[in-house]
C-alpha cells in the first residue's frame, strides 16, 4: 500500500528533502509534516506551509523508469481525483503540476501542487495542498489567485481526512499509470486539464507559443496547434487569456 509506512514530523524544512534522503524506504513510504520551513514548488519557487494550515506529504517510489513528468501528471489526476471527491469541490489540473479549484463563475484558485525529484532508482512525490488557510495566510499570486478547501468550500477540513483521501486516489492511479502506462491515464487527465480545447500561451525556455490546447500526448507533451503548425512541449508555463 502507498503511504505505509508513514513518518509523521511536527516540523521539518522540506518532506521532499527528507523523503530523498531516506535511503532504507520501501516503495510506499511517505512523510507528512505539520509545517516547512523550506517547502519547494516547482521551478524553484517557494511553498508557503503554514503550521497545522495546509498538507505537506511526500510519497516514495521506487521504481524501474523514474519517469517524473508522466508520475508528476497522474499524481495531480490523482490530487485532484480525490479532493472532488472529498469535498464536492470542481478541481481541474493546470498542466504540468497546479491543482485548482473553479468556482460556479468559472474562476479558477490554486490550492495545491506536485513536485517530483528522483535519485537513482527513487522518485519521490512531494504534494502540497492548502486546506484551513485564511486569505491573510496565502501568498499573492497575479494569475489564478491562491485559495484553500476551507475558502472554496466554507467549511474546514481534518487534514488527515484528505491525507487519506489522496493516498486512496493515488493507491489506484498510480499503479496503473505502472502496469498499464500513460495512455491508461490520458483521456481521464485530458477530461480534468484546464484549458483543453482552449487558445492559450505557453513559455519554453527559449520562446513564447501561442495555439489551441488539443490533447496530451503519449509522453505527456501538450500537443499546442499554432499558425505555423503543431508543436509539442513537453516543459514550460501556461498562461491563459
Amino acid at each position: 500500500m502507498l503511504g505505509e509506512p508513514l513518518l509523521r514530523l511536527e516540523e521539518t524544512d522540506s518532506t521532499n528533502r527528507v523523503a530523498l534522503e531516506w535511503q532504507d524506504a520501501p516503495h510506499g513510504a511517505a512523510v507528512v509534516a505539520r509545517s516547512q520551513t523550506q517547502g519547494r514548488g516547482r521551478l524553484g519557487r517557494n511553498w508557503e506551509s503554514a503550521a497545522g494550515k495546509g498538507l505537506y506529504f511526500s510519497l516514495i517510489l521506487r521504481v524501474e523508469v523514474p519517469d517524473a513528468p508522466l508520475y508528476s501528471l497522474s499524481s495531480a489526476l490523482g490530487v485532484t481525483s480525490a479532493l472532488e471527491k472529498l469535498t464536492k469541490l470542481k478541481c481541474r489540473v493546470k498542466w504540468p503540476n497546479d491543482v485548482l479549484c473553479v468556482s460556479s463563475d468559472g474562476e479558477a484558485r490554486k490550492i495545491g501542487g506536485i513536485l517530483c525529484e528522483a535519485r537513482g532508482p527513487q522518485l519521490v512525490v512531494g504534494i502540497g495542498v492548502n486546506v484551513n488557510q485564511n486569505l491573510e495566510e496565502l501568498p499573492p499570486r497575479p494569475v489564478f489567485p491562491a485559495s484553500s478547501l476551507a475558502l472554496e468550500s466554507g467549511k474546514t477540513w481534518e487534514i488527515d481526512a484528505v491525507l487519506s483521501a489522496i493516498i486512496r486516489e493515488l493507491n489506484v492511479v498510480l499503479p496503473r499509470l505502472e502496469n498499464h502506462g500513460w495512455n491508461d491515464l490520458r483521456a481521464e487527465f485530458e477530461n480534468q486539464c484546464l484549458g483543453i480545447g482552449e487558445v492559450l500561451r505557453v513559455k519554453t525556455g527559449s520562446e513564447t507559443l501561442i495555439g489551441t490546447l488539443e490533447s496530451v500526448d503519449e509522453k505527456g507533451a501538450l500537443v499546442l496547434r499554432t499558425a505555423s503548425g503543431v508543436r509539442k512541449v513537453l516543459a514550460g508555463e501556461i498562461s491563459y487569456f
